[in-house]
């Protein structure tokens, strides 16, 4: 009777009934003896095997081995339960820092992620290990650099490859073998990159210069030496203006329609696309009241062109049009 009361466990003793203060069990609550943690019990052991899943996860499989030794148990065990318990190796676990470092690095998670006890539990349940540690943050940095400049000098090399004369020299003769026109091919046209030019002194034939981008070219240089360089300024600043905005675009096609004018955006001009300094000049000048009127109507710092302004674009405008023949494909 003075006996003390065996306390009853559940799941083979990883959980036990608490006492009361008079000495009784207290049916309605368990405490883990593998972590001291306290639960309610309602005759469901459900949520304790989920427990010791997720915080004891090698304790279930510890149970399962001795049950298959005592003969409890019919199923065979696998290779992955066979190698648990064991170290990882020094490979795997490289492996495992190197991928960690590019998983953080292409995911932008900060660097410590690596303290995180619950990915460092992952990674045990993962691999087996229990003696299973995260790299260190300095050795994931160092990690990261080392990728970044691989990966960084293999792009650059296979830059040079493509892009320099030789291949772009030896690119040409395939093709042109290819087709079967090496020996009927005389003359070869292409752009005045550095690149082109270089492999034009390469290959056995003549090379002649794109007269379309030597002709554009030297309309980007004349305009950035000329007097026009203020009032184009001005336009691409009001064509921006409504680029960048729906809402001032529409109220624009809106002033376009009140004035009996076809409805049109307009064109901002880019040094690499032909042609698009004149048509930015035309619509500008096409639009004119309608301009006006929009931004009349709205608060703006945009200094928009003068009488004067006008005038000198009327006159690009008529030393750029024939350019536009020659620069039409």
């Amino acid at each position: 009777m003075d006996a003390p009361m065996k306390l009853l466990g559940l799941l083979q003793g990883k959980f036990i009934f608490t006492k009361l203060p008079n000495g009784n069990l207290d049916k309605t609550k368990v405490v883990c003896t593998l972590c001291n943690a306290e639960f309610v019990y309602c005759r469901s052991s459900s949520s304790l095997k989920y427990h010791l899943n997720a915080k004891h996860p090698l304790a279930n499989l510890e149970d399962a081995g001795s049950r298959v030794a005592r003969g409890k148990s019919f199923r065979q065990t696998t290779m992955f339960e066979c190698n648990r318990g064991k170290p990882i190796s020094a490979a795997l676990s490289s492996k495992l820092t190197d991928l960690l470092a590019q998983w953080i690095a292409t995911s932008c998670w900060p660097i410590s992620v690596v303290v995180d006890d619950g990915l460092e539990l992952v990674l045990q349940a993962a691999t087996g290990d229990s003696s299973y540690k995260l790299p260190a943050r300095r050795t994931i940095v160092r990690k990261i650099h080392d990728q970044h400049a691989t990966e960084k000098a293999a792009k650059d090399e296979k830059c040079d490859e493509n892009r320099g004369a030789d291949a772009c020299a030896g690119q040409f003769l395939d093709v042109a073998n290819q087709w079967g026109i090496a020996a009927k091919t005389s003359t070869i046209g292409t752009d005045s990159a550095r690149n082109m030019v270089a492999a034009g002194r390469i290959l056995p034939f003549e090379h002649l210069p794109c007269v379309a981008h030597v002709i554009q070219r030297a309309i980007v240089v004349s305009l950035r030496e000329s007097g026009f360089d203020g009032v184009l300024v001005k336009c691409r600043k009001v064509v921006g203006h409504f680029k960048h905005s729906p809402a001032n675009s529409d109220e624009l096609n809106a002033q376009q329609a009140s004035l009996g004018q076809e409805q049109e955006q307009l064109v901002q001009d880019v040094p690499t696309r032909w042609n698009s300094t004149l048509e930015m000049v035309k619509r500008v000048r096409r639009n004119r009241d309608a301009l006006h009127t929009t931004l009349s109507q709205q608060k703006h710092n945009l200094a928009l062109p003068t009488n004067v302004e006008y005038e000198k674009l009327a006159k690009l405008e008529k030393m750029l049009e024939p350019c536009r023949y020659g620069l039409q494909r």
